[in-house]
This record gives structure tokens, C-alpha cells and sequence, in this order.
């Protein structure tokens, strides 16, 4: 467990260090600035601070992990993690009101193609249902062998078809409104294919986790072996599964939209494009509320990936799902 900690203390914190750089090059702290912004010693200086806090918040919640490492107190483990988190976004919030001086009004114009997207999600159907066919072999083979179920498998066979099924589906609908339901920025030219590629990744990611949730049932399901006596996973488990992250998150830092040139103003165009979104429409530069806009989700202004519009009726249902699928495998699968 400890180990675990410390290796996500620490990919929390290089994460949280390298954001500034991953968002667009007009978008600086959730804020929009001018292509030239990032080079001034204004910049420099509100990046330089926030850095300084998010590792002294790192070096805090390692403490703390090393802490509860020593009196056997595990509950230190979460207050680390809470600190952490909790502590960057302070940073984040102190650089974002640095920043805020320095905004400059968007473009207003925009682009447009005649030629139709291809949407489909990664693998097609085949791969979709890839995780959910996993899930049924194990609900199968544990109606063929019910002695099985009940002496080893903390899970019956509607546990592992609701534990495994509700989060891989929830994973589905998101993929399936990233591909459908979202912002693009730019139509034409390397900046729409590299954020093509970007949208792409992201929706193999997820794919990847549909994967990893349904393998990781099937074995609690159907193997003693998967989990400990205390019902947890072994570390080897723990540790690969940080592996993946660590690969997937590291995977889309190289396809991040921070990447130069990914936001470049139109020739002649002084005005910045940023990501076709109001400042005044950001909460704190992390929630996105517009009524207005049809988009249910939109790229994160801070962070990799997306976020929902909240201004968006069907946001708040995907939000309540989010909450409610976990909250609801988890109980089952304490029974």
C-alpha cells in the first residue's frame, strides 16, 4: 500500500507540474492570453510559484504516507492524497488570478469543412463488446460451477455482471460522447488532424479501461487468488495497474493539445483562437456552464481530456451516473 501511495503521490505531482504546458498555447491557467504570453517574465513568475506549492504539497503528502507507513494508520493514506489534491488546486487557483490581468478577447472567427467526419469508435462493435463478453464468461462459468461462487468468489453471478457491466457501460457512453457530443476546435490543416488524434487516444484509453475493469472482476469472480484475505488486491495487481496508468496518462501528454503550434491564429489574425470558448463561461477555470452551446463536452482548459458543460441537461444526467455506478458496484461488491 505504501509503495502504491508514493508512486501516485508522485505521478500526481510531475502530472500537476507538466499542466501548464499541456493545454493549448493560448489557453495559460484556464485563461485566454495572446500566443506570446507564455514568454513573459509575468508568466514566468505565476508558473514558477505555482511549482513551488504543488511539490511542497507533494513533499507534505509523502510525508504523511511515510507517517501512516510507520503507526499503521491508513487512513493517513487518504488524508495525503486529499492534501495533495486539495493543495495543487490552490495553486492552480493563485496562478489563475496572476493570469487573469493579462486576457485577451478571442477570435471570433470561425472554421468550417464541407467534407464529413468519420466518427466510430476504436475497434468497432467487436472491440465494444469485448469487456461485456469477458463479463459474461465469468457470469457463465459460475453458474456451472455455483459451489464455486460460494466458497471462493466473493462475488455471485449478479455481482459480477452488475460490478463488471455498470462501469464498463458508463465507460462506453463516455467514449461515445467524446466522439459525438464534443467541441471541435479546429476544422482543417495539422491542428484538426493532431486534435483527431488526441480525441482518438483518449477514446482508446477508455476502451483500455473497459478492458481492465471486466479482467479485473472475472478474476475476483473466479479466482481466490485475486484478492487478498482482506479482499484486496495483491501489490504485483496494484503495481501493474499504476504501470498502465503511468503508460496511458504519459501516452496523452504526447498527444495533449499543448503540443506548438496546435492552436496557431490564422495568418493575418492577432487575436488568439484558444478553444472557441468564453473565459466568462469557466468557473474557477475548471467548470463549463453555457446554456447556449450545444457541446456536452469540452476540452479541459487545465488538465488532459474533457470535461462536461454543465450548462447541458444531458451533463447532469452523465454526471449522476458517475456517481451513482461506482457508489452502487462498490456496495454490491461488499456483499
Amino acid at each position: 500500500m505504501t509503495v502504491f501511495s508514493l508512486g501516485l503521490c508522485a505521478l500526481v505531482a510531475v502530472l500537476y507540474h507538466l499542466m501548464p504546458r499541456l493545454t493549448r498555447p493560448e489557453l495559460y491557467f484556464a485563461v485566454t492570453v495572446s500566443a506570446t504570453f507564455r514568454a513573459q517574465p509575468e508568466a514566468r513568475a505565476a508558473l514558477g510559484r505555482y511549482r513551488a506549492w504543488v511539490w511542497f504539497h507533494a513533499v507534505t503528502a509523502a510525508a504523511l504516507i511515510a507517517l501512516g507507513a510507520q503507526l499503521h494508520r491508513e487512513v493517513l493514506f487518504s488524508v495525503s492524497l486529499a492534501w495533495q489534491l486539495v493543495g495543487s488546486l490552490q495553486a492552480f487557483l493563485a496562478a489563475r488570478r496572476a493570469v487573469l490581468p493579462y486576457a485577451a478577447a478571442p477570435s471570433t472567427i470561425r472554421e468550417a469543412t464541407l467534407v464529413p467526419e468519420r466518427r466510430a469508435l476504436p475497434g468497432g462493435p467487436l472491440a465494444q463488446l469485448g469487456p461485456f463478453l469477458l463479463l459474461a464468461i465469468a457470469a457463465v462459468a459460475l453458474t456451472l460451477h455455483p459451489g464455486r461462487a460460494v466458497a471462493h468468489s466473493p462475488l455471485g453471478v449478479l455481482g459480477v455482471l452488475v460490478t463488471g457491466a455498470m462501469p464498463c457501460a458508463l465507460l462506453l457512453l463516455l467514449a461515445y460522447g467524446i466522439l459525438s457530443w464534443s467541441r471541435r476546435v479546429r476544422a482543417t490543416g495539422e491542428p484538426a488532424e493532431r486534435e483527431r488524434q488526441f480525441r482518438g487516444a483518449t477514446l482508446v484509453v477508455l476502451l483500455g479501461a473497459e478492458y481492465l475493469v471486466a479482467l479485473r472482476v472475472a478474476l475476483v469472480a473466479l479466482s481466490p487468488l485475486a484478492t487478498s484475505a482482506q479482499g484486496r488486491a495483491p501489490l504485483i495487481v496494484m503495481l501493474v495497474e499504476l504501470a498502465l496508468v503511468i503508460g496511458a496518462v504519459t501516452w496523452l501528454m504526447r498527444l495533449s493539445h499543448g503540443r506548438a503550434g496546435s492552436a496557431a491564429p490564422h495568418e493575418g489574425t492577432p487575436q488568439p483562437i484558444g478553444d472557441r470558448t468564453a473565459d466568462a463561461s469557466w468557473r474557477w477555470g475548471i467548470f463549463y456552464f453555457d446554456p447556449s452551446d450545444p457541446a456536452v463536452f469540452v476540452e479541459k482548459r487545465f488538465g488532459i481530456g474533457y470535461t462536461l458543460n454543465f450548462g447541458s441537461r444531458q451533463s447532469w444526467l452523465i454526471l449522476a451516473l458517475v456517481v451513482i455506478v461506482p457508489l452502487v458496484s462498490s456496495l454490491l461488491a461488499r456483499r
